[in-house]
């Protein structure tokens, strides 16, 4: 699962994460993204997501690199990964003509199964 770790409460779709872990019985891997992995890596809102999935076989990786479909194709790539989450969040007017929509170009441009999620 990627997660920029910011509003985990509100915006990641815990049930549905829950429910595929424990039909499947598989772990979860939740990737950061991020310039600063250390500062993510401590955040409070890591902690929310640890609280939010315990009891899940979980494991966190905190990577840096300015290319975010490189940074996840590399991460997919090099742990094998079966299926890549991403909470899809709703955002505002000026939000969705300025920033860029990671989702949207992870299942354009990616080679790996794409699950997008909302809560």
């Amino acid at each position: 699962m990627v997660s920029d770790l910011k509003e985990v409460e509100e915006t990641t779709p815990i049930s549905s994460i829950k429910n595929l872990l424990d039909s499947a019985k598989v772990e979860l891997h939740v990737l950061n993204i991020s310039a600063h992995p250390d500062e993510a890596e401590a955040s409070n809102e890591k902690h929310v997501l640890e609280n939010l999935l315990q009891g899940c076989n979980t494991e966190y990786h905190f990577v840096t690199n300015a290319d975010f479909n490189d940074a996840v194709d590399h991460f997919v790539a090099e742990n094998q990964m079966d299926l890549v989450i991403v909470a899809s969040k709703k955002q505002g007017i000026f939000e969705s003509i300025f920033t860029t929509h990671h989702t949207k170009t992870l299942a354009f441009h990616s080679k790996f199964p794409l699950m997008a999620a909302n809560k």
